[in-house]
């Protein structure tokens, strides 16, 4: 099961984009946290552990999406392993970990028809759209 740190993701997105300063690339939008998948942690549709994870600029992530990891790692000349590895490294609050899936949302629709809401079960209640809550 993947590892899961909510504190090092945020981590991540404070750091600066691992391609900043690198020749040939400009940052675009803000930084987010960037899972290498190459790394074989999660699985078939799951994202890989959050220990695998980098800081990217939302042009950079994009770009890893739509040209693949292998491509994006020989054009910038990066390894994202050891990126990865290094960051993970440096991070000093490694207590929030959880090994497992990351929690689901639940969400529901109710009410089909023309009154159909969408409804959130919060500390045994359901929350509406609308704020209103009722015991569930």
């Amino acid at each position: 099961m993947p590892l899961r740190c909510p504190k090092y993701l945020e981590f991540l997105r404070l750091a600066p984009c691992s391609l900043s300063g690198r020749e040939g690339h400009v940052c675009v939008g803000r930084v987010q946290a960037a899972h290498y998948r190459g790394s074989g942690d999660g699985g078939m549709g799951m994202k890989p552990g959050d220990q695998w994870a980098m800081p990217l600029c939302a042009g950079a992530h994009y770009q890893q999406h739509q040209i693949g990891e292998v491509a994006f790692e020989k054009l910038h000349r990066i390894s994202m392993r050891e990126i990865c590895q290094m960051m993970w490294a440096l991070f000093p609050e490694k207590g929030e970990i959880v090994i497992g899936r990351p929690k689901r949302r639940k969400y529901k629709i109710t009410s089909p028809g023309f009154s159909t809401q969408l409804r959130r079960k919060i500390n045994g209640k359901t929350v509406k759209r609308d704020g209103a809550a009722r015991m569930a």
